[in-house]
Order: C-alpha cells, then structure tokens, then sequence
C-alpha cells in the first residue's frame, strides 16, 4: 500500500468529526502570572502566583479563538506546599515532605479541595472556583482536572470531607488488606526501621533544594515516626532515596503489587467485596462531577487495577454521560498492574483516551537519534489504540520543543513539522500545554525544577514568553 493508499484508508476508518477533543493544559500558578521577578527557590510573594480571577472572559475568548474545546486545569487541587495560611486553617507542611516551595501538584492533600494559592480570598477558595467554572462554561468550554488515584500526599488530611480521609481504620500492622487504604512497612522491610527515614536529609545537612532553602529539615515526617507507608512509585522501604516519590504515600485499591495477588471483584472472582478505596475514590469523582466538572485527566493509570477504572468510569457515566477520560498510561512501566497492554485494559475500561508516549518518543528520537521516519509506521500498527490515543507534543512532564538542549536546538521553529505530524496522525484528541504556542523555551534553573528544558510545576515561576502574550 502507497502512502495515498494508506491515507485514504485511514479517513475511511475514522472520518474527520466535528467534536475532536482539542485540550489546552495550563496551570493556573504560571498561566496567568506576568511577575518578571523569576527569582529560583522564590516564594509566593516574591514570584507572584496566577489567579482564577485572571482566567477571564478575555483570557478565555482568546483561547475559544485558537480552537480549543476543554482546558486541563493543572495543579487546581490543594497540594502540601511551604506556604503558610494558618489564619484559614491550612498551615505550611514538614519541609521534609516538599518538592518546591509551591508544592508538587501531584502530592495532593484534599482531594475534595483547591489551592488556595489561586484565590484572591483564600477562604472563599471554592467560591472562586465556582465563578471561574462559570465563566469557562459560558465560552462553551469543557473543564478537565486531574484525578491522581494511585497516590496522595504522606500529609492527606481533608478539610472538605474529613468523613472521607484515608487511613482512618486501616490495620498498619499488616503490609497489605484489601479493606486497608495504604500499603504498610513492617518491621522487617528494608531500610532499618521505623521511624521512616526520609532521603530530604543526611549526615548532618538538608540534601534537597526545597530543604537547603527552608531549612527546619531533620528526615524525619511526624505522622510516620511509629508506622511507615509505601511510596507512590512502590517503594517498599524505610529508607526512600531521592529518585522516589518520597513525598507520597501509594493507596491501596485491593491488588497486592509485590504478588500480583487480586482481592477485589475481577472475572475469576466477581463477588469479591469492593475495597474502601474505590469507594472514596468514587465519592472524589462524583463531588466534582456535581460542581460541574466534565473530565478527568487520570494520572497514572496503569498503577490501579483497570477493573477499578471500568467499576469508577462506569458509575461517573452514570451521573454524567458524556464525562471525558483521559489516562496518563505507560505500557512499558515496570509499574503498570497485569501483564497485557495496560493501554487495551484501560480503553476496554472506559477511557476515551490514553497517552500516546510511543509516537511521541519515537518522534523526538528523529530529532535526537536513533530514529528513523519509517518507525512512525509502527504506531500505526494497533488499529483500536492509534485512534483513541491523546497525542501531544509537550506536558507538563516532558520538555520544551524549544529548549535549546532539545529537539536539535532548533528552537520554536521545530514546533510547526512536530505538531503537524503528532496532531495530523488521526482524528484522536489532542493536547497543547500553554507556552507551546509562543515557543516557551524553561530555560535556566527556576528552583527544585532544575535547568531540564521543563516549566517548573514544582515552583512559584512565571514563564518569560507566555507573560508577553498574556501583556499583549
């Protein structure tokens, strides 16, 4: 078949639609933030901070005219940070315990929350929110936000529903019980403890960036001096390095991922009781959904069991028809529960999309080698999973196509071949992460980021080239 051909029988398959999912990812600390200050490590007055009150009718009709039909609000729920609000109730957290002064997005502390950071009254937070859902609703848009289901911050603590915190009646005497919401060291796990020791500090000294500019760090967390909780990426240790995911503790959805061991409703056994994790997690879908949220952008799905995803997906279509499911899902991830393409599973679950890393690295790999332009064929194999991948050319967690180090240095004019393959694949939908657009090159050290050719999510920050649109 000629490449005519082959085209042609690709529109046949999937003909051109008039509702392709068209995502534009910001976050709302940067979007918005036009503060020239950029000093590394800076606080929140120092670097300024976006506001939901800036994502207005302007900034929002300027978006409906570049196309898109859904923002992904990055970052919107309250994660652990240095930031202090003790006169609302939300104190700063164990610095031990942070990755930035703004705290990652991805170690949430109430999921039934926003970051106040966001709020020009932090107290009306969820007030706020509901105004800018509002207004995003009335530019006939959709609104995605994360749903970080495989892990939480070591410092969860819900406000909004205390009811609902994890933990509250686990057994922390046993590693693993399919009613337990963690995974609990026992004495003989590795790293010599309790307490847990956490990789934040050594011999003496803070070892990481957020710890040497705070100071106050010890290793040590006080909610696990007695127990110790297994890391978000499954690290079964007292002794987490600096390389995990030390500041988040993994929840337990009934599946035992040292033996593969199933103790939930799965085919071979499906009256198996559901564990106490789908439930709450089922109760965080549906208090969103009723605020008027329209999709989920599901981070690291391959790490809970997809019969969780098709029980979950399968209840919030029932409140809401068409709620949108994206997963962020690696089929190459040691990580990943099952030994089939994670990615089927989690299509057959119920997801509309899931991330489409392998055209994505085998693109970039043209660019900086070994690749070839005929390995792009390869993606195009899987004819069920090539038209529900959500492509992109950045995210939040890859680098910028114009960083000088990537894409063969050949800064923002790379953008224009890069997207017009990734996007021009298929009819599936498609992201674009905010500064794509105007080249955003991360340049320079912003603070625990690092100079990695990435925009900062860990840092207050505010990025160079977007500001210049956002200032006309």
């Amino acid at each position: 078949m000629n490449n005519l051909q082959f085209t042609a029988s690709l529109l046949a398959m999937n003909p051109p639609r008039r509702d392709r999912v068209r995502i534009y990812q910001l976050l709302p600390r940067l979007f918005s933030n036009v503060n020239e200050t950029r000093r590394p490590n800076g606080t929140l007055a120092e670097n300024g901070v976006g506001k939901f009150a800036h994502l207005n009718d302007a900034a929002l009709a300027a978006l409906c005219a570049m196309g898109f039909t859904h923002l992904w609000l990055t970052g919107l729920l309250r994660q652990a940070t240095a930031t202090d609000y003790a006169k609302i109730g939300l104190y700063a957290d164990d610095p031990d315990l942070l990755k930035g002064l703004a705290g990652s997005p991805y170690a949430i502390k109430d999921l039934f929350d926003v970051c106040p950071d966001y709020a020009l009254e932090p107290a009306d937070r969820l007030a706020e929110f509901h105004a800018l859902l509002d207004r995003i609703h009335a530019h006939d848009l959709g609104v995605i936000i994360d749903f970080v289901a495989n892990h939480v911050a070591r410092s969860y603590r819900s406000l909004v529903r205390a009811d609902l915190d994890f933990g509250a009646h686990d057994d922390a005497a046993r590693f693993f019980d399919p009613q337990n919401n963690f995974f609990y060291l026992q004495p003989d796990s590795p790293g010599g403890g309790p307490p847990l020791r956490l990789p934040s500090f050594a011999e003496g000294r803070a070892l990481s960036p957020t710890g040497r500019v705070l100071g106050g760090c010890d290793g040590l967390f006080i909610g696990e001096l007695d127990h110790g909780k297994v890391t978000g990426n499954n690290a079964v240790t007292w002794a987490p390095g600096l390389h995990d995911w030390y500041e988040t503790a993994k929840l337990n959805y009934g599946y035992d991922f040292t033996t593969g061991a199933r103790a939930y409703p799965h085919a071979a056994a499906p009256d198996l009781p559901i564990p106490d994790t789908w439930h709450k997690m089922d109760a965080v879908l549906a208090y969103w959904q009723r605020l008027g949220v329209d999709g989920f952008r599901c981070d690291m799905a391959h790490m809970v069991p997809p019969e969780f995803w098709a029980w979950a997906v399968a209840r919030a279509r029932e409140r809401q028809p068409n709620v949108l499911f994206l997963g962020e899902a690696y089929d190459n991830d040691p990580m990943k529960v099952g030994p089939g393409n994670v990615l089927h599973d989690l299509l057959h679950a119920g997801f509309d999309a899931v991330y489409d890393d392998p055209a994505y690295k085998i693109l970039k790999s043209l660019y900086d080698g070994p690749k070839w332009a005929n390995d792009l064929d390869a993606v195009a194999g899987d004819r069920f999973l090539f038209e529900r991948s959500l492509r992109y050319a950045e995210n939040h967690d890859e680098v910028r196509l114009a960083g000088a180090s990537q894409w063969g240095g050949l800064g923002m004019q790379v953008g224009r071949p890069v997207a017009a393959i990734l996007y021009g694949l298929s009819r599936g939908p498609v992201l674009l992460y905010s500064g794509q657009e105007v080249g955003e090159p991360a340049q320079g050290a912003e603070g625990f980021g690092g100079d990695d050719a990435r925009t900062t999510i860990f840092d207050y920050w505010s990025m160079p080239e977007l500001a210049k649109w956002v200032n006309g």
